[in-house]
């Protein structure tokens, strides 16, 4: 197969059939699952051998769990703050300002951006919102590829709904994304 940047894609099946597991092989993760993935691997475009490949994707890929992985007692942006601090490069050296800037645009590109969420505990959060909450993390750092494991599984056809079009907007602004889907 082949995603190109800029794009949304599914990875469509039944539960059980491989979606999570051909995932981790893309993450470069299948050894730690007991897993032996040969051939040759081409990431936006560059080809490189297997080992290679997963040490430039790694830096480049984001995964989005289908469990969330918050604190339940950090507000949304004391969340994002930490999660900021730890991910980006030190070098960078963010100011305060800086900083919040870049949360307040991360958050608006998953539609959390209002002050009502940004001072909101996580365990006061809909499940919906703490999934827009852990997709927010990992755009921090600006991912080449961000997969994502099953974001809309369990949420009603509204919310279903909203959370892939905050994905078509994502693939519109440049990013890859990989969504596995059983829906």
């Amino acid at each position: 197969g082949e995603c190109l940047a800029g794009a949304l894609y599914g990875i469509l099946g039944p539960s059980g059939c491989g979606k999570t597991t051909l995932m981790r092989v893309l993450l470069g993760q299948e050894a730690a699952f007991g897993m032996k993935a040969e051939g040759p691997v081409r990431i936006l475009d560059v080809g490189l051998n297997v080992e290679r490949s997963r040490q430039w994707g790694a830096k480049r890929t984001q995964f989005v769990g289908s469990t969330s992985f918050l604190s339940p007692l950090l507000t949304v942006e004391e969340t994002m703050e930490y999660y900021a601090r730890a991910m980006l490069d030190p070098i960078a050296d963010l100011s305060g300002d800086d900083l919040c800037t870049l949360i307040e645009a991360v958050l608006g590109q998953v539609g959390m951006s209002s002050a009502a969420h940004l001072a909101t505990r996580v365990f006061r959060l809909s499940d919906g919102e703490q999934r827009r909450i852990n997709l927010a993390v990992q755009l921090l750092s600006v991912p080449s590829v961000c997969l994502l494991d099953e974001p809309t599984s369990g949420q009603d056809s509204s919310t279903a709904l909203f959370l892939i079009n905050i994905l078509r907007n994502l693939a519109s602004q440049g990013f890859t994304l990989v969504a596995s889907i059983h829906q």
